[in-house]
């Protein structure tokens, strides 16, 4: 069990993030909520949409998962080019994971209490940290979660509090079935895939390093600002590092 900290902040990995390229910049979007809302911001949009594409087509062909052939439910709506082309790129993979994994979900939100077991998404005050997963599939002791990104391919860099680390933690804490999962990024634009498989064995170990960052980011009083490469397009008022 993790102790509540008596400043409590849920996180979530882009909370985590966040705070760990800047404690300032943390401060501005999530305490004072003085940073500037960015879901306009084309880039975004364009993800979104890949998204939302993506969960429509996974619910499609899992609904009909038993035909000879899962595409033909999303042929009707390719051929009049509602589905971005981004999206496209993810069928193959979508119809594998519908083909060999016998429970599918998409677009899940997933919250977890300081024992590690599911939470309301909206309820603060008892929400440890939150994960989404854009395609979750089980299979016996086997997990996998799937990650949808757009833009260019970035390579993971494998650190303790990371995205993978995190979804595989939270999901074989909620699936006592799971013995072995696999998380991965798919990046749809360039058909890229980098993923990474844990196992239970490790999982006490896996989320340790989250529990310490918990405290961290609940314990800090100052959010001091720190200088990185992202500085030049921060949208935090009055920094010494723009």
């Amino acid at each position: 069990m993790v102790t509540k900290s008596e400043n409590h902040i849920p996180l979530s990995y882009s909370r985590l993030s966040d705070y760990e390229t800047c404690p300032r910049k943390f401060h501005a979007k999530y305490i004072s909520k003085i940073y500037p809302d960015e879901s306009n911001n084309p880039v975004f949009a364009k993800g979104n949409k890949i998204h939302k594409d993506l969960e429509f087509i996974g619910k499609s062909m899992a609904a009909d998962k038993d035909m000879p052939d899962v595409m033909e439910p999303t042929k009707t709506v390719l051929s009049v080019g509602k589905i971005s082309p981004e999206a496209v790129n993810g069928l193959p993979l979508l119809a594998n994971v519908i083909k060999n994994f016998d429970i599918l979900m998409f677009e899940q939100q997933i919250a977890v209490d300081f024992d590690m077991n599911r939470s309301s998404w909206f309820e603060n005050s008892s929400c440890y940290y939150r994960i989404i997963g854009d395609v979750i599939a089980l299979r016996g002791h086997e997990g996998l979660a799937v990650d949808w990104k757009s833009g260019k391919v970035r390579e993971y860099d494998d650190k303790p509090t990371g995205q993978l680390h995190l979804v595989a933690g939270v999901l074989m804490s909620l699936n006592p079935a799971i013995d072995r999962i696999t998380t991965a990024y798919v990046f749809v634009e360039h058909k890229q895939v980098i993923d990474r498989t844990f196992f239970r064995k490790d999982v006490a170990e896996i989320l340790a390093p989250f529990e310490e960052k918990y405290h961290e980011v609940c314990n800090d009083t100052e959010f001091e600002p720190r200088k990185n490469t992202y500085c030049y397009n921060c949208k935090v008022p009055q920094c010494e590092f723009k």
